[in-house]
């Protein structure tokens, strides 16, 4: 048989495992919560950088798309000039009745 002393300290301990029990599953609580809170701010954060490489992707594509479109207008804006003075020749040997000249071949 426990005497008095020995059970008021085991209602001493107890209380105090209870409230430390009390204070670790707060702690976890806590913990959760921060964990939580930072998975989400993980998953926003990652949902943005992926957001920024689509637009790179995007914006990489346009860039891509323009330069060829101007390299485009170059080619044709050089035939064009080509067409005009192969006509121009083309003329000339008509009008002083020389043959007709023989057209650069591009590759």
């Amino acid at each position: 048989m426990d005497c008095y002393c020995n059970l008021e300290r085991n209602r001493q301990i107890y209380r105090s495992l209870r409230w430390t029990g009390k204070k670790i599953q707060e702690h976890d609580r806590r913990v959760a919560y921060e964990n939580r809170i930072r998975e989400q701010q993980i998953r926003e954060q990652r949902a943005i950088d992926a957001q920024n490489y689509h637009n790179a992707c995007v914006i990489g594509r346009a860039q891509a798309d323009a330069e060829l479109d101007a390299r485009d207008a170059r080619r044709a804006e050089r035939q064009r000039a080509e067409d005009a003075r192969y006509n121009m020749q083309r003329l000339e040997a008509f009008v002083w009745g020389e043959p007709e000249p023989k057209r650069k071949r591009r590759y």
